[in-house]
């Protein structure tokens, strides 16, 4: 949005302050206080490759527009724009645009395009055709052009077709010499005995920063912004780790790479910026309160590792946190490395709660957060962005009721690897539990039937319910419905569908609905998943009303 509304030419100085400003406020969650940074901005507006976070600083993103305008002036493939036109009939009638000098008095805009050719006159170059473009003086096309200065006025604007035959393969020598001069003259002829064109092409001016040559913002960005220092190897190799782990989440990476530049606000950091004595850790008392004691050797996080499906033993883990994230991302790939992540979230989330918001530190309920957290990441397939399980997720929610419980169920089948079957229950917007088994089945059909009899089973718990089952298959809503006249096929089915519909019609409170594919996009993705690495995973959120985790889709 900031990019449509710059590209219609640059903003002034007061604007661009007041974008950068609600962009660190919105980052940095302070609009209307003051609050501490821990990492400069500067940092965060880095590419990701070398350190930052990819945000673009509306300051450079304003210069990147005026060098895009100089850059269509100087091509000469934008003609025919209006406002093209009238800049060069204005400004450049006399001389070319690397030769005019800046005006005392003209427009900001006129004034910023001009002062831009200091930076991208030493990234382009022609690339010569008939010449019919390229200026013989003030132009990019040879090693010396930014000391090669005219002879006279009338050959400001002599263009390099001008000097040549008309078949474009040799010098006219004799003009050379009446227009240019004898020294520049014997300069192009002892640098090129024959023109440098092609003429069966135009000229074109090349971008040198960009592999076809062309202008983009993207690039132009990276030569504003300078020579930024690369990272050591160990840092790159982290990140790249953090930023293309296939389904991670937004919050978790955003953590790691607070945790690799130390920016992570732990009371010592704190106590360090006040200078002010460090205080005890709130958990153990026994230690500062200094990231990696909060994060591995405090007594409750040694418990805590221990405990989880790593089983890590953070006493033999490096101190410092760079070599620490580097041994991790080495040692642990794929599913270990999302584990990982997932478990120093969960636990940073709650030894939080326990120090500022006064809650009881859980081991029990940290491991179930990252238990729930990658859960969610493996049902819904590692391929799956959280934002394509935002979209599945949006409909369901518009579906779902605000006065009861609701269900989706379904089924995947497969003759290679059988099936799987999986549920969601939800109460309104907020998510209850959700489930999914691998087994053996004969159809698509019985996964539906085993996924709507495991959820009757878990909502029977609840007293006094009432639920309604959504289901994309128009069988099994007959069958559930009591529908004699239906056929189950195959036979296998049969018993089952029976009996689930029996329990089914048993509760008064039950009833089934038809939702398509799109709005019942995770289950889908649970069933799926349940089936294609034959896996069976349960979240249960007991009390069952009570103890929801509502925030894992949002």
């Amino acid at each position: 949005m900031i990019l449509y509304n710059v590209a219609g030419g640059p903003l002034p100085e007061t604007t661009v302050q007041t974008l950068n400003k609600m962009i660190r406020s919105f980052f940095w969650e302070s609009a209307g206080k003051k609050k501490m940074h821990l990492i400069s901005w500067s940092s965060i507006t880095k590419p990701k490759c070398l350190g930052g976070l990819g945000i673009r600083d509306v300051s450079i993103l304003n210069d990147a527009v005026v060098m895009k305008m100089l850059w269509k002036l100087a091509c000469g493939d934008y003609d025919d724009r209006i406002w093209v036109k009238i800049i060069k009939a204005k400004y450049l009638s006399k001389s070319p645009l690397w030769l005019v000098n800046v005006p005392t008095s003209c427009t900001k805009i006129w004034r910023a395009i001009l002062q831009m050719r200091v930076t991208l006159k030493h990234h382009v170059t022609w690339q010569l055709g008939k010449g019919d473009k390229c200026h013989v003086y003030g132009e990019p096309w040879h090693d010396f052009w930014l000391s090669f200065l005219p002879a006279n006025r009338a050959s400001k604007n002599m263009l390099i077709s001008d000097l040549t035959s008309q078949d474009h393969n040799r010098w006219d020598t004799e003009k050379m010499v009446q227009v240019l001069g004898f020294h520049e003259a014997l300069f192009i002829a002892c640098k090129y005995p024959k023109p440098p064109c092609n003429p069966n092409n135009s000229d074109r001016l090349i971008f040198m920063a960009s592999q076809n040559g062309k202008f983009t913002y993207k690039i132009a960005t990276k030569l504003l912004q300078g020579n930024v220092t690369p990272l050591n190897q160990q840092a790159s190799c982290i990140l790249k780790v953090i930023w293309h782990t296939p389904g991670l989440m937004p919050r978790i990476r955003l953590f790691l790479w607070k945790l690799l530049f130390n920016s992570v606000p732990t009371q010592a950091m704190y106590a360090h910026r006040l200078n002010r004595s460090i205080p005890s850790c709130h958990l153990c008392n026994n230690h500062p309160d200094e990231l990696h004691h909060a994060l591995f050797t405090c007594h409750v996080a040694r418990a805590f590792w221990f405990s989880s499906s790593l089983g890590l033993q953070t006493t033999d883990l490096p101190t410092d946190i760079t070599q620490l994230l580097y041994v991790v991302c080495n040692s642990l790939q794929g599913d270990a490395f999302i584990s990982f992540s997932c478990h120093i979230w969960a636990l940073w989330k709650h030894r939080c709660a326990a120090t500022h918001d006064g809650k009881e530190f859980s081991i029990p309920n940290a491991l179930n957060l990252a238990v729930s957290y990658i859960s969610l990441i493996k049902s819904a397939g590692a391929m799956h962005s959280p934002r394509v399980l935002r979209r599945i997720w949006s409909p369901m929610k518009e579906v779902a009721t605000t006065d009861s419980y609701t269900c989706w169920i379904d089924g995947s089948f497969s003759a290679l690897n059988q099936g799987g079957w999986a549920y969601i229950l939800m109460k309104g917007q907020t998510l209850i539990q959700y489930a999914a088994e691998y087994g053996q089945i004969d159809s698509a059909f019985t996964g539906e039937l085993k996924a709507i009899s495991m959820a009757f089973r878990d909502v029977l718990q609840l007293d006094n319910t009432s639920c309604t089952f959504f289901t994309d298959c128009e069988l099994l809503m007959k069958v559930l419905n009591g529908d004699e006249q239906v056929d189950v096929v195959p036979w296998q089915s049969y018993f089952e569908a029976k009996d689930a519909a029996i329990c089914f019609r048993s509760c008064a409170q039950f009833d089934c609905a038809f939702c398509p594919r799109e709005q019942n996009g995770i289950a889908h993705l649970l069933a799926n998943y349940a089936r294609v690495h034959r896996a069976s995973f349960r979240n249960f959120m007991y009390p069952l009303p009570c103890r929801c985790n509502s925030n894992i889709f949002n």
